[in-house]
């Protein structure tokens, strides 16, 4: 068995592996895109097995069962294949990658076709398909897992910096799609894309206080709210610095739409736990009541964005939890993703 010097050393190279291929492929998106391609997804491939090596060394094989620590370095054991990773690390780790397996799995589909002589396509495409796919990792790596990837800020901030070349592509898409942001722009409906930091994110649904955008010009798609100042800001990221002069947070926004705050302290005492849990990016106590356009009610996900109208929410037989969108029969025995069931205890 390994001991805890060697594991180290090996989760260090992981993640070094990885962002080099990342900080190299911004250098060849211009020169020769298929390469470029092929070290993104290789980079995005290395820290995502990373996330699973630091859970244990053995989840990133294929078969965690069979897995050698001598197998595992020298490179005779098979690891898990990337369109196989999104998955592995939600039912391994408890961090739901709902939000971003779409991102990665362009990347990894893209690497495949251009290593099999299909041309890369344009330019900016493949530009938009990275930045997109680095958004979501760079929250993975720094908030999500910073526990994991702290000691590699730095080196993430550098690689973050690198991958700014970005930008010189999607300008001119940007400058392109002026005609079409006319319109969304004259209702309100523009928020700034916290992905490729242009002004092209168009919100689904003006009408309630949480709603889905999608990027016109790197494709992203997140959630945005509504703060009582009536201006969106994009709910991923670091809080964003509005028109109003306040600094506008995600937590601001589930603080307002918490019910426990038009609760007087012993109504909030009766009530108990307010807030639900997402069954669909399982993060904890995120799930809030909103309006619909027809007056009807519906929660919906400061985290994930995810709605949920005419849902019924369920609590954990264990830990009684409350969830949205999640199956808790069986929870008395199975737990949920908070907890182990009493299968766990024995």
């Amino acid at each position: 068995m390994p001991n805890k010097e060697e594991i180290d050393q090996l989760f260090q190279a992981l993640v070094v592996n990885g962002l080099e291929f990342i900080e190299r492929s911004a250098g060849e998106l211009e020169e020769d895109p298929k390469f470029s391609i092929a070290h993104f997804a290789t980079g995005l491939e290395l820290l995502l097995k990373a996330r699973l090596f630091a859970e244990h060394w053995s989840l990133t094989a294929s078969d965690p069962h069979a897995c050698t620590w001598s197998g595992l370095k020298g490179g005779s054991v098979n690891t898990v294949q990337a369109s196989a990773l999104c998955s592995v690390i939600t039912s391994k780790t408890g961090t739901s990658l709902q939000h971003s397996k779409d991102a990665f799995k362009a990347v990894f589909e893209h690497r495949n076709k251009a290593l099999h002589w299909i041309p890369p396509g344009d330019t900016r495409q493949v530009a938009a398909e990275q930045c997109r796919a680095w958004y979501l990792l760079h929250q993975l790596l720094t908030v999500t897992w910073s526990g994991h990837f702290a000691r590699f800020g730095e080196r993430i901030h550098n690689v973050d910096r690198r991958l700014l070349v970005y930008a010189t592509y999607l300008g001119a898409k940007y400058k392109e799609l002026e005609d079409e942001l006319r319109e969304p722009r004259a209702r309100g409906a523009l928020i700034k894309c916290p992905a490729c930091g242009f002004v092209s994110g168009v919100i689904d649904n003006l009408e309630v206080r949480i709603s889905m955008f999608a990027c016109l010009v790197c494709h992203a798609e997140a959630a945005a709210g509504r703060f009582l100042c009536s201006q969106w800001h994009a709910l991923d990221g670091p809080p964003k610095e509005c028109s109003c002069f306040e600094i506008h947070s995600r937590q601001q926004l589930l603080d307002e739409l918490d019910p426990a705050s038009l609760m007087s302290p012993e109504e909030q005492a009766d009530a108990g736990q307010t807030l639900y849990s997402c069954g669909v990016c399982l993060a904890q106590q995120t799930v809030v009541p909103v309006e619909d356009l027809d007056g009807s009610d519906m929660h919906a996900c400061v985290g994930c964005g995810a709605q949920f109208k005419g849902a019924v929410g369920g609590h954990c037989a264990r830990c009684y939890e409350l969830w949205m969108s999640y199956d808790t029969e069986g929870s008395e025995l199975h737990g949920c993703p908070l907890c182990s069931g009493r299968y766990g205890d024995d």
